[in-house]
């Protein structure tokens, strides 16, 4: 259920970039937050499309724009949602072109998932490193035990052999989250 959810979530966070174009040029229109809303649930598809035609039947309805705003943030807890969210209810309050902040979020957006595409690609190779470098003690082994198989004996036989095979298996467990933590990063 937890990967639907987030495979759900990034799909959102993908095409939310357009649906905030999509607003922006609703509202250099002159048409009303509403109806962007409704134009961007005709235009995209799951998930941004039904989010937002959901948002536009509830403000149709006669719900707060600011309640509304925040059952849409409870429903999808994205940066994205939020920057939105922020951009439309600081409007709402302050005033000045709504429009404009979109663009901008847009910019900032794009430039994100950018951002994290480009990490992802470059820590590739740090990750199949970490294979190899997780992999080599035992790939060392089995080649030890086919070409010379007496000279592992000591392992299996003597007790320093045991604790020097229990030490490796902590020592590749240690390496193994402390490469994990390395590599992974969140932008």
């Amino acid at each position: 259920m937890s990967g639907k959810i987030s495979k759900r979530l990034s799909k959102f966070e993908e095409l939310f970039p357009d649906a905030l174009d999509i607003m922006k040029r609703m509202l250099s229109a002159g048409h009303p937050i509403t109806y962007s809303f409704n134009e961007v649930g005709k235009e995209l598809p799951e998930p941004v499309g039904s989010e937002f035609k959901n948002t536009f039947n509830l403000l149709n309805y006669g719900y707060d724009i600011r309640l509304a705003m925040m059952q849409m943030v409870e429903r999808n807890p994205t940066v994205s949602m939020f920057a939105f969210s922020s951009a439309v209810l600081l409007q709402k309050e302050t005033g000045g072109d709504l429009a404009e902040n979109l663009d901008k979020v847009a910019k900032v957006l794009r430039a994100r998932f950018k951002l994290q595409r480009k990490i992802k690609t470059l820590s590739a190779e740090s990750k199949m490193s970490a294979w190899v470098l997780m992999l080599a003690p035992f790939a060392i082994f089995i080649m030890l035990s086919v070409i010379s198989p007496g000279y592992l004996d000591p392992l299996y036989s003597d007790p320093r052999g045991h604790r020097l095979l229990i030490y490796g298996g902590i020592g590749l467990f240690i390496g193994s989250l402390w490469i994990r933590k390395i590599i992974n990063f969140e932008v």
